[in-house]
């Protein structure tokens, strides 16, 4: 339907994104595992912060 938005399922083992300080933050819950090597990358080029996250 147009103009509707859908909830997501639950995320069972996915990453969390966050951009910003302490002050201002944008978190973003992605339903994607990173390996620890692209949670470097991330936090190398990007300056982002990748944890991981599941819903329960």
């Amino acid at each position: 339907m147009i103009g509707t938005i859908e909830s997501p399922s639950k995320i069972k083992n996915g990453t969390l994104l966050k951009l910003g300080s302490n002050k201002y933050a944008l978190t973003i819950k992605v339903d994607k595992h990173l390996n620890w090597f692209q949670k470097r990358m991330y936090k190398i080029c990007f300056r982002i912060i990748a944890t991981d996250y599941t819903e329960e």
